[in-house]
């Protein structure tokens, strides 16, 4: 079983069991990283899609790329397209890279290759162009940093928010649904907070099947966190799911979301304990999930260090009185 779904009717068991018990007891923590979704607009909200690859974030993607909006007949076919769909990555990310480095910032891990083929607009998607030629992986190595750091500061790209930090998790998933627990239109629907086993894919790909590797095109990625304090203060990593080029522009761009893709994987694999848990909680509960996560001192100020970090909880307070 690749994922296992686990429901809860009362916040403190939710946390218990997801903070104290851990999804698997007596294994090491540090092995699993935490991703707390709520309802938001829509179903990909509650799924491990990753921003970019949402469809219905196309057209948007297609806007910060620079190029001109596509007309809707077109921008639905476009949209399947993995060389149109990753070329735009490439231009969001060149344009996310100018701007920081003309203004000095502390930039992570920049290589001399992405330096040079970020430079102007009218290169920043070269790395794309020999990713197809040389049926490589998108986004390449080197670009991964740049990615996390786009990333995080609110840009869609390729890769999926985690923490090793449940309290984060719990902190990202009842404020999420606090916004939308008083509309009658969402009762009966759940937050959630994901939980992978980083540890188990690993083994699984190197030591579990040694004569018949697995072929798992995912990747777990650390950003340094020296550059980026909320990424310090969250404990954050990403994931994000590489496949080979095989096809050339003919190729489609695949957005099915995290689950789908592993359990395709491992289909025709026994595996001693799930990949992928799924704490749910019912919507209504999300104030009740807040107020113990908020006493156990996660808020704004500690999840965004800063003033804006401070402030935010100011509200935050307000709002809960």
């Amino acid at each position: 079983m690749v994922v296992s779904v686990k429901e809860f009717d009362s916040a403190k068991d939710f946390l218990n069991a997801l903070v104290i018990e851990g999804p698997t007891p007596g294994l090491n923590y540090s092995g699993f990283v935490f991703r707390g979704v709520s309802i938001g607009s829509g179903e990909n909200e509650r799924k491990l899609v990753p921003l970019s690859l949402r469809e219905e974030k196309f057209p948007e993607l297609i806007k910060l790329s620079g190029s001109a909006e596509m007309p809707a007949s077109y921008s639905s076919e476009a949209a399947k397209q993995e060389w149109i769909q990753a070329r735009a990555e490439a231009k969001v990310l060149g344009s996310f890279f100018r701007h920081a480095d003309r203004e000095g910032l502390a930039m992570p891990e920049i290589t001399s290759r992405i330096r040079q083929t970020m430079q102007t607009p009218g290169t920043s998607d070269a790395l794309f162009n020999f990713t197809v030629q040389t049926r490589g992986l998108w986004p390449p190595d080197d670009l991964l940093p740049l990615a996390g750091q786009a990333q995080h500061y609110g840009l869609p790209t390729r890769l999926l928010d985690w923490s090793r930090d449940p309290w984060v998790a719990a902190y990202f998933s009842a404020t999420g649904a606090l916004k939308y627990s008083s509309d009658s239109k969402y009762k009966g629907e759940k937050l959630a907070v994901w939980v992978l086993n980083t540890e188990l894919l690993d083994f699984e790909k190197r030591l579990a099947r040694p004569k018949e590797p697995i072929e798992l095109p995912l990747t777990l990625i650390t950003a340094p966190a020296s550059t980026n304090p909320n990424l310090k203060a969250q404990r954050g990593v990403f994931t994000v799911w590489r496949p080979p080029f095989v096809a050339g522009t003919k190729q489609k761009v695949d957005r099915r979301p995290l689950d789908e893709l592993l359990e395709e994987v491992f289909s025709g694999y026994e595996l001693k304990m799930p990949l992928l848990y799924k704490y749910t909680l019912p919507i209504d509960l999300a104030s009740e999930l807040w107020a113990v996560v908020r006493h156990n001192g996660v808020n704004a100020a500690r999840i965004f260090p800063g003033f804006s970090g401070a402030a935010k909880a100011v509200m935050e307070d307000a709002k809960w009185k």
